[in-house]
C-alpha cells in the first residue's frame, strides 16, 4: 500500500512539473528566439511596447492552456487539481514578473495584470479539455462494445440528452 501511495505522488508531483515546464520552455525559447530576430528587445534594453506585448501573451496563454492539458493527462487521479496547481505556479510566477515590469519597466502594467489574470482559467482550461477528451474516449470506447442496434440506440440517446441540455 504505501509504495502505491508514493507512486501516486511521484506521478503527481511530475505532472505538475511537467505540465509547468511545457509552459515555461517553450515560452523562453520563443521570447528568446524573437529577441534574436529583432522583433522583441533584450531584456533592460528598452520597454516592450503594446504591441510587442500583445504578440507575447498571444503565445503565453495558450501554452498555459496547454501545460494545464498535459497535468491533467499525466495526472492518475483529479486531472483538474493537477491543471489548476500549474495555473497556481503560473498565477506565483506571474505576480513576481509583474513586480519585475513595474520595479524595472519593463513592458506595459496591462501585460502582467493580463499574465496573472489568465494563469488560472487558461491552465483549468487544459485540464478541461483533457477531461472532455477522456470521456469522448470512453464513450466511443463504450459504443464500439455494443452490436449495431444498441449503438444506434446510444447515439440517439447521446442527441437526446445533448438537446435537452443533459450531460
Amino acid at each position: 500500500m504505501a509504495s502505491f501511495i508514493n507512486t501516486n505522488v511521484y506521478r503527481s508531483i511530475g505532472a505538475v512539473v511537467l505540465g509547468t515546464l511545457a509552459i515555461i520552455i517553450p515560452a523562453v525559447v520563443i521570447d528568446t528566439a524573437l529577441q534574436f530576430a529583432g522583433v522583441f528587445p533584450f531584456t533592460g534594453e528598452k520597454k516592450f511596447a503594446d504591441w510587442q506585448s500583445m504578440l507575447a501573451l498571444s503565445y503565453h496563454v495558450p501554452l498555459i492552456v496547454v501545460g494545464g492539458y498535459l497535468a491533467a493527462w499525466l495526472a492518475s487521479k483529479k486531472p483538474l487539481a493537477h491543471a489548476l496547481t500549474v495555473g497556481a505556479i503560473g498565477f506565483l510566477m506571474s505576480i513576481l514578473g509583474q513586480i519585475a515590469i513595474e520595479l524595472k519597466d519593463l513592458a506595459p502594467t496591462w501585460y502582467g495584470w493580463m499574465l496573472i489574470v489568465f494563469a488560472f482559467p487558461a491552465a483549468g482550461l487544459g485540464g478541461f479539455l483533457h477531461i472532455l477528451q477522456r470521456r469522448q474516449l470512453s464513450l466511443t470506447r463504450r459504443c464500439t462494445q455494443h452490436s449495431p442496434a444498441s449503438r444506434l440506440m446510444l447515439a440517439r440517446s447521446s442527441r437526446h440528452q445533448s438537446r435537452h441540455g443533459r450531460a
